[in-house]
């Protein structure tokens, strides 16, 4: 920890995470994590519509990766959130739309 703060200018912390406890890492934070115990992971990643054009261009930028990279794989897959996002709008449109029509 103390190197990592030497050497990078970054504060880092240490915790261990019990059975039922949930952890928040912000955005764009760095973290690495290590299982003492076999267990299962879930993780829910969000980004905010402030956030889609910085997505999109990492996924651009992973896309240029030679074939072979190990960071090749686009895990942000940002086109398909754009494109989920606007199918959960329209939908969302629609209900509004209907509603609104019933009420006439």
């Amino acid at each position: 920890q103390r190197a990592c703060l030497a050497d990078n200018g970054v504060q880092a912390f240490s915790f261990v995470q019990n059975e039922l406890e949930a952890v928040f890492i912000p955005a764009g934070a760095p973290h690495q994590v290590r299982n003492l115990k076999s267990c299962m992971k879930v993780a829910l990643d969000f980004v905010s519509p402030e956030g889609v054009l910085e997505s999109l261009e990492q996924s651009l930028r992973i896309r240029k990766l030679p074939e072979g990279h190990l960071a090749k794989e686009d895990k942000l897959q940002g086109q398909c959130m754009v494109i989920e996002s606007a199918r959960a709008a329209v939908e969302i449109i629609k209900k509004a739309d209907e509603a609104a029509a019933a009420l006439r």
